[in-house]
């Protein structure tokens, strides 16, 4: 087998010529290209896991400012922007220097939500256009 491959390279090459066969750069192209079509959807994938991974984290900073607000007297004393700029969270208060709080583009939407009853923590929710739909609940347990 290795003699008609040199055979074959022998005719391709005349005598004295340096260098890669057009077949053989061909070849490593096409390898290339097959590597290169493995890795972008891994690299999209971890992409997409490290946005909803900081969405997350964001969710329970939130969520722990919501509670720290609660825990002074049961109530909500800073304004929770969750509107204006979405999925961006903007939080200020009296005694709190505003804070922003920037989502990814995988999350559609973000609430604060607050019970009438003062018995009752709040709850942040993260709704998530990636992690399969189904964002997160930060509040009671889930924390």
């Amino acid at each position: 087998m290795f003699e008609s491959i040199k055979s074959y390279q022998g005719k391709l090459r005349k005598r004295g010529q340096q260098g890669f066969t057009l077949m053989e750069l061909l070849i490593v192209i096409a390898i290339i290209v097959v590597l290169v079509a493995i890795a972008i959807p891994v690299f999209t994938a971890q992409l997409d896991r490290a946005k909803d991974a900081a969405d997350q984290a964001n969710g329970r900073a939130l969520y722990a400012i919501a509670m720290a607000d609660y825990m002074d007297d049961g109530q909500m004393q800073y304004n929770y922007d969750t509107t204006s700029d979405a999925p961006n969270v903007e939080v200020s208060g009296e005694d709190l220097p505003s804070q922003k709080l920037a989502f990814s583009d995988r999350t559609s939407q973000v609430y604060v939500n607050m019970s009438e009853d003062t018995s009752v923590p709040p709850t942040v929710t993260v709704d998530s256009k990636g992690n399969d739909g189904q964002g997160w609940i930060f509040g009671g347990t889930s924390l």
